[in-house]
C-alpha cells in the first residue's frame, strides 16, 4: 500500500521501516531505538514522549534508500504518544502553531538556557528521546538540565526522564 512505499515502522523485533526497497534491517545504529522501545513498554507509568532532534524531516544514519530523508518514524515506532516537530523548515511556509509545536520550538532555540523540565512538564511530556542523528551535539546540555535525568544511553537513542511529571 501507500504507506509502505512511503516508509513506515513495523514490528520492532525484526526491522525498524518497510520501503520500497525493502526491508531496512536493523543495525548497531538502529538497535538502540529497539532497545528505548522495550524500556518505555516496560515502564508502569506511561507519559508522552518528546523526539529529538526538532526536525520534522532528516536523514537518518540506518536508512540506506536512495533518498534518505524521510519524516520521523517516531511516532509510529514506540509505544508511547510521542511529539515530534512539524514544521517542515521550508522558506515561506510557516510551522504550525499548536500550544506543544510552539513551546518545543521555543526551547530549542533558547538551547541551554530553556527551562526544559518546567516547560515540557506543562504539556504532560515525561520522556526525551535523543536520536544520535543529524544535530544531536547541539543538544548535549539535556544532561545538566534541572528536573531531566539521563535514564539509559542506548548508543543511537538517549532516554531522559522529566521527574516533574509523576
Amino acid at each position: 500500500g501507500a504507506a509502505v512505499r512511503l516508509g513506515c515502522p513495523v514490528y520492532s523485533g525484526k526491522c525498524l521501516i518497510v520501503s520500497a526497497h525493502g526491508y531496512i534491517r536493523l543495525t548497531k545504529k538502529s538497535r538502540g531505538w529497539s532497545s528505548t522501545y522495550r524500556a518505555l513498554l516496560a515502564v508502569h507509568q506511561p507519559g508522552r514522549v518528546l523526539f529529538l532532534p526538532w526536525h520534522e524531516y532528516m536523514t537518518l544514519s540506518f536508512v540506506r534508500n536512495q533518498n534518505s530523508v524521510i519524516a520521523s518514524p517516531a511516532p509510529a515506532f514506540f509505544s508511547r504518544p510521542v511529539l515530534v516537530s512539524a514544521d517542515p523548515e521550508v522558506p515561506g511556509i510557516k510551522p504550525p502553531a499548536s500550544p506543544d509545536q510552539t513551546s518545543v520550538a521555543n526551547l530549542v532555540k533558547s538551547g541551554q538556557q530553556g527551562q526544559w523540565a518546567e516547560v515540557l512538564a506543562a504539556h504532560n511530556i515525561k520522556y526525551v528521546l535523543l536520536a544520535r542523528e543529524l544535530d544531536w551535539k547541539s543538544y548535549r546540555y539535556l544532561d545538566s538540565q534541572a528536573g531531566l535525568v539521563k535514564v539509559e544511553d542506548f548508543g543511537s537513542v538517549v532516554l531522559y526522564r522529566n521527574i516533574l511529571v509523576p
